[in-house]
């Protein structure tokens, strides 16, 4: 049994679009690319055509998620990609999903860059967070240190005594590094963000310090 056939006989919304389709005199070719990329779509989803139909979800976030990751994780070319949406708003609509103007694919795509946040951006960003993620956060932007790395530091490898604080990285944690460890630092910022952390944590038997 071809995979079409099978396709069709286990969801009335395929077999819905294909008749409708061969009523109209369209080509088996035609028929069996619209199926495809139904299928692919919902492979996408985790979910059968039928199911997809079903469930109470916002089409514009679908399709339009389903477009930027044809376009920017697969990187299938622009005409394939509004090919693909045309082909599963047909499917939508034959089965009376109503789009309106959603999931459009623009002639020209663009993109922004990642950047790095600006130090206005940061403190808007850390005056949200909480003071471990605030903490993790300024030992990391000013050491180095990956967050693991930080999660596993002891209270004896920090040293807070000098005016520029240093971090000794034990070798155990030095991945791809020397094998005693290294040396890494932080700012007076992350230092006076540590001892506000220091006075919550010490005292109540924790070992370990973000």
């Amino acid at each position: 049994m071809r995979w079409e056939i099978k396709a069709i006989n286990e969801n009335c919304s395929l077999n819905k679009v294909a008749r409708l389709k061969y009523l109209h005199g369209e080509s088996y070719n035609t028929v069996h690319s619209l199926l495809e990329l139904v299928l692919q779509f919902c492979k996408r989803l985790r979910i059968t055509p039928d199911r997809a139909l079903a469930s109470n979800w916002k089409w514009f976030d679908i399709l339009n998620n389903y477009i930027e990751y044809c376009l920017v994780e697969k990187k299938i070319a622009r005409t394939s990609v509004r090919n693909k949406i045309v082909n599963i708003r047909q499917w939508l609509r034959i089965n009376g999903v109503e789009l309106g103007g959603l999931a459009y694919v623009p002639h020209s795509w663009t993109f922004e860059k990642d950047r790095i946040p600006t130090r206005e951006e940061l403190v808007k960003i850390l005056g949200l967070a909480n003071l471990r993620n605030r903490l993790m956060a300024l030992i990391s932007l000013s050491s180095g240190c990956r967050s693991g790395t930080i999660c596993q530091l002891r209270l004896r490898d920090i040293n807070l005594n000098e005016a520029c604080p240093s971090i000794l990285v034990p070798p155990y944690l030095a991945k791809n590094r020397p094998s005693n460890g290294y040396i890494t630092f932080m700012t007076p910022e992350a230092k006076k963000m540590t001892f506000r952390a220091f006075k919550r944590t010490t005292g109540k038997g924790r070992k370990n310090h973000s």
